[in-house]
């Protein structure tokens, strides 16, 4: 197994994150991605990684080992990392295998880190179990908000929904169908029943993430029709 050290020569999301790769040809890598980096005897220093966000939870890592230059592309939501090295003699090589970044302690690393784990993060904590310290971790003002019914910022966005959730919304429930995420926009289509007893609603909630923090929100609501000219289910 490689333990590999890289000095980051940018900042991104992936800083000071471990991660553990499983190569298809059962090689298994753990790469600590940091600013500094010490010379050590136990680990292998790689001492400058160039690393760009391509898209949300997509990086691009480009560096130099073993006089071979390096290009790995990063797919943190499908778990997936693609490296293609090219050698002296412009030969390359392709391997692909899995990405997760892990903790210290070897455990899987629950942290959020793209705008998507953020926003799903953020809908099932406070729409989902009624959790309202999520406003606290996800919310920044100022915080626009698109639905007519509910005002800007966050603290009118706290008071809509903190006496609902004893109320009207005690026993409500939601579920993500599918979530997209593109730029800095999270897309997540969902199911939300105020009780067991309702048919519920269709809806997509889009959420604009800034920095690690949910700055807008943007909603569509359907009501479940009890009927239907096609054969195709809402989700």
């Amino acid at each position: 197994m490689k333990v590999l050290k890289m000095r980051m020569m940018d900042t991104c999301d992936l800083l000071n994150k471990i991660a553990e790769i499983k190569l298809k040809d059962d090689k298994k890598i753990i790469i600590f991605f940091q600013k500094d980096v010490a010379e050590d005897e136990c680990h292998i220093i790689i001492p400058k990684c160039k690393c760009l966000k391509i898209e949300d939870g997509i990086y691009q890592l480009l560096f130099t080992y073993e006089q071979q230059t390096t290009t790995a592309i990063i797919n943190l939501c499908n778990h997936m990392i693609t490296f293609t090295s090219i050698k002296e003699n412009g030969d390359f090589d392709v391997n692909q295998g899995s990405f997760y970044l892990i903790t210290k302690e070897n455990e899987l690393d629950s942290s959020c880190v793209t705008n998507e784990d953020i926003a799903v993060d953020f809908w099932l904590r406070f729409f989902d179990q009624h959790d309202e310290t999520a406003i606290d971790d996800y919310l920044e003002e100022p915080y626009l908000q698109h639905n007519p019914k509910v005002a800007d910022g966050i603290e009118a966005f706290r008071n809509e929904f903190h006496d609902r959730f004893y109320t009207d919304m005690k026993e409500c429930h939601t579920e993500i169908k599918r979530v997209v995420s593109r730029g800095d926009l999270v897309f997540i289509h969902n199911i939300l029943k105020r009780n067991p007893q309702v048919k519920g609603h269709a809806a997509v909630d889009i959420f604009r993430v800034e920095n690690g923090k949910i700055v807008e929100h943007w909603d569509v609501i359907q009501p479940m029709p009890e009927t239907s000219k096609n054969d195709h289910p809402m989700f």
